[in-house]
């Protein structure tokens, strides 16, 4: 099941790569955020640099103003149906940033906050 640290890609809409950043609710729904090129969003609490995952490839930031709460189960369902293509999981240490980043942001709702938990 798609859970904290799950990469993927939405297919036929953008390049942009979403990531996991929540343990699932008892709902089962997770909180996701997407990445962009850096340009697109300077303003961003965390930037990401080629390397911190196997998708990146030019300097990107996490879009937290895009967060979105998802249900794990139609994730895994879309990756299944081939609608979702699956990425490389992220690193611990590169989620704990992405996390961090999220506590910080102007632009991530508190109510979306509530469900993440830092990461030591």
């Amino acid at each position: 099941m798609a859970s904290i640290g799950t990469a993927f890609q939405l297919e036929g809409i953008g390049n942009h790569l979403w990531v996991v950043i929540s343990a699932p609710t008892q709902e089962g729904r997770v909180v996701c955020v997407n990445l962009t090129d850096s340009k697109n969003y300077p303003d961003s609490p965390c930037h990401l640099k080629v390397g911190d995952h196997a998708f990146i490839t030019k300097p990107s930031a996490v879009m937290y103003k895009g967060a979105k709460l998802l249900r794990a189960a139609e994730i895994d369902a879309r990756i299944a149906s081939g609608h979702v293509k699956r990425h490389p999981d992220f690193s611990p240490g590169i989620l704990k940033a992405i996390i961090a980043g999220a506590f910080v942001s102007d632009d991530m709702t508190m109510s979306l906050q509530s469900y993440l938990k830092q990461i030591p």
